[in-house]
């Protein structure tokens, strides 16, 4: 054994990424405990009045085995098999007055990102995600802590100067209803709860239009005509006059509304806009009439019939609504302002995000072309999805508290909610519907070539390995890109995975964010590379 060539080998050969082979999951773990009270802090602001978190404490060991070990139902039990976890207590306050400590268990992991769990176990990769902008082939996601939200669109056609226009509509299922519930009863009208829906139901119509698209609007019936209106000054739009399939009633009167919009403020984006106002009055002729498109009452009125089922009055489908719209209100936090403005999206609420998705949707989804099958511009992270299941009992917890305030709430009925909403062990629910973790098989100590270079892609970290196993793999973000041969591993694939984007490269670029960064030296050669792979 010659050790001076040995020496010499390793000095000229490259070197792995440390953080990347030893296991990014595990530097990224250590923040476990100030991810979670930063969540909470973000949730604050929808506590109800007098309600306030204090600090986080970690639990000794004597307090955590008094927690494991209290009696539930008159039986005292405890899990001998292991299990990676740790107790940590939340102090809250209602009026003054600190209530008894909330435990949550919160999970730790070995150097190589495992971790068991009841005894078995498991290995965490890290998700490789965009900072908060996802394009697809033809939609958006972004995810906010309270919400993972999907941006779609469809066509609604439209008279404009009495020819056919064709109006983008955006919208989203930001309301989720449960399986359970979705089939109790039918919806008076099956639609789609567009953007610009719930702008008009925030903001009115009239005032949506000045406020977001800049546009002066006027809309009325038989007084919105060319002696009113001059051609060279304005457009007008009127329904197509077609019922909608999702009208389920046997005769149909369309709708008479007309709109006037000046013509330099008709463009592709108030196009949609006024695509969108026509979708909803041409499914409820008989509800939208000129006098009554300012008033915000209506609009959620029509809103809720969107979304909940035929036998709901009125009045509950508005207070409904109301409750949806608050909760809507709270949904731009801090970390997700911050996740906004890493891919240059500056907005202070939903409203303003709605209204960006609106205005760029087109752009995104034209634009992206081969970008959706790149490894570039994303990040490696780990703890949203992991912690996904305690984040979201932290704002159903908010949602509970919400739906129970008109009526004002005690001490007793905050605490209940807690315990029922944020479970001690919520944390146990990983192994189950999250694509981020999988068991473990490795036959030597080498943790490299199927434990800490796993990546799970975006798309794949909701469930688990069934989910994976029914990917598409034949869409845009399946194709060749030249970011594989640089972020990705080509010499080193799963068989479930054969484009190479499930491993990562040992030796690639990140930064302390877990952003992947590109190599200078790379850059030319790659994006030549992409250029000659590019379909024509």
């Amino acid at each position: 054994m010659d050790m001076r060539l040995f020496g010499y080998i390793e000095q000229h050969s490259p070197k792995f990424n440390t953080i990347v082979a030893g296991g990014l999951v595990a530097k990224q773990m250590q923040f476990v405990e100030q991810y979670i009270e930063r969540i909470i802090r973000c949730a604050e602001p929808s506590f109800p009045p007098g309600f306030k978190f204090i600090r986080s404490i970690r639990c000794t060991p004597q307090e955590e085995f008094q927690v494991v070990t209290a009696k539930r139902n008159n039986r005292q039990t405890y899990e001998l098999s292991r299990s990676d976890v740790y107790l940590m207590k939340y102090m809250f306050e209602f009026q003054g007055e600190e209530l008894r400590p909330h435990y949550l268990l919160l999970p730790y992991v070995s150097p190589a990102g495992l971790i068991q769990i009841r005894g078995s176990l498991f290995g965490i990769s890290p998700v490789l995600a965009d900072h908060a902008v996802s394009v697809g082939v033809d939609s958006i996601f972004i995810p906010v802590n309270k919400d993972k939200l999907t941006f779609k669109r469809l066509v609604h056609h439209y008279y404009a100067d009495g020819a056919r226009e064709t109006g983008h509509v955006v919208w989203s299922a930001v309301y989720h209803t449960s399986k359970r519930k979705r089939g109790a009863s039918r919806k008076t009208i099956d639609a789609r709860t567009s953007n610009v829906h719930y702008l008009f139901c925030k903001y009115g119509l009239t005032r949506t239009f000045a406020e977001f698209a800049n546009a002066d609007v006027r809309v009325g019936v038989d007084d919105i005509n060319d002696e009113n209106y001059p051609a060279a000054d304005w457009v007008i739009c009127t329904s197509l006059q077609l019922k909608p399939r999702g009208v389920r009633e046997r005769f149909y009167q369309a709708s008479p509304v007309r709109l006037a919009i000046r013509r330099e403020h008709f463009n592709a984006t108030t196009s949609g806009m006024i695509g969108a106002f026509f979708y909803i009055a041409d499914h409820f002729p008989d509800r939208v009439f000129p006098e009554h498109v300012n008033d915000e009452s209506l609009w959620k009125i029509l809103l809720g019939h969107m979304i909940f089922a035929a036998d709901e009055s009125e009045g509950k489908i508005l207070l409904k609504v109301d409750d949806h719209m608050q909760s809507l209100d709270s949904y731009i936090d801090g970390m997700v302002k911050e996740w906004l403005r890493d891919d240059s999206v500056f907005v202070d609420d939903i409203y303003g995000l709605f209204m960006h998705v609106i205005e760029t949707f087109a752009t995104r989804v034209t634009q992206a072309g081969s970008d959706v099958a790149s490894m570039h511009g994303k990040r490696l992270t780990i703890l949203r999805y992991i912690l996904s299941d305690i984040i979201s009992g932290i704002f159903n917890m908010t949602f509970a508290f919400q739906r129970n305030a008109k009526k004002g709430l005690t001490k007793v009925e905050i605490v209940n909610i807690m315990k029922g909403e944020l479970k001690t062990e919520l944390i146990y629910r990983i192994n189950r519907e999250h694509g981020e973790v999988a068991s473990v098989s490795n036959p030597g100590d080498n943790m490299v070539y199927k434990i800490t270079t796993n990546v799970v892609l975006q798309a794949n970290s909701s469930g688990g390995t069934r989910a994976r196993a029914k990917a598409a793999t034949i869409d845009a973000s399946k194709l060749c890109h030249s970011s594989i041969a640089e972020v990705g591993s080509y010499t080193n694939l799963p068989k479930s995975e054969p484009s190479g984007r499930q491993r990562i490269n040992p030796f690639v670029r990140v930064s302390p964010d877990g952003s992947i960064e590109r190599d200078p030296a790379k850059v030319e050669l790659l994006d030549r590379i992409q250029r000659a792979i590019e379909p024509l």
